[in-house]
């Protein structure tokens, strides 16, 4: 049985560049409905997305260097196969483009902070999912070398905020959800086969953000790397 998710779901896309242009970013989540699938989507929901990202990009509470810039954001409808319907995208150009609001010098572009969504799942598929969030770049503590807990708790509190205000947008489609894809378990059933999960859609409870920096490679893509060398005596 193929690995597929139980119910079609939006895939929200929020993208965009720094250091002058010369690396991109993206990041996002997937919204829907627990019980139903989603079979369309407004125009305007790429827009809607990105007046309430807007609001928290911009907000110099969260730390996000001006160097740091959103172009874009997409809703697009994703098949139980994994497939995007090509019928079902909205996008929204910003402008003026958003500028993270803070004036911290910027963290190298692979270094980044993951929001953890959850969900009220304990365990196994639906758990969790992942925001990696561009251009955070709060300093650390030199003695634990872990970002202030209260500067992480604001994070989280901005990142519910924007959560909050898509949840409500009647444009939008449903709520952020987890969107799981059905597996195959060690398990066998009478037959000798392995035992299928099937996928499944679930609402998103809470935030959660680390205090210890994360990395993620593909963010480094365009940077050239110069050289230099000292020649032993």
């Amino acid at each position: 049985m193929a690995a597929d998710y139980s119910f079609p779901f939006a895939r929200v896309t929020i993208s965009g560049d720094c250091f002058g242009g010369t690396e991109r970013w993206s990041t996002g989540f997937q919204m829907g409905y627990g019980e139903s699938g989603v079979e369309s989507i407004d125009d305007l929901s790429a827009e809607r997305v990105a007046v309430h990202w807007r609001a928290f990009f911009t907000n110099s509470l969260y730390h996000i260097p001006g160097g740091y810039r959103t172009l874009e954001t997409k809703v697009a409808v994703i098949n139980t196969n994994g497939t995007t319907n090509q019928d079902e995208i909205s996008y929204h150009t910003l402008s003026p483009v958003a500028v993270g609001g803070s004036p911290d010098n910027p963290m190298p572009p692979q270094i980044t902070v993951a929001a953890t969504l959850k969900t009220e799942v304990q365990r196994g598929i639906g758990t969790r999912g992942r925001m990696f969030l561009p251009g955070y770049a709060h300093s650390v503590e030199v003695a634990t070398g872990k970002i202030p807990s209260a500067r992480t708790q604001e994070l989280a509190n901005g990142i519910k905020t924007f959560i909050d205000a898509c949840n409500a947008d009647v444009l939008l489609p449903g709520k952020v959800i987890v969107a799981s894809k059905g597996h195959k378990t060690q398990q066998l059933d009478a037959n000798g086969q392995p035992v299928y999960v099937g996928g499944v859609n679930v609402n998103v409870t809470s935030v959660r953000v680390g205090n210890v920096y994360d990395t993620q490679r593909r963010r480094r893509n365009e940077l050239v790397e110069n050289y230099t060398t000292a020649t032993l005596a």
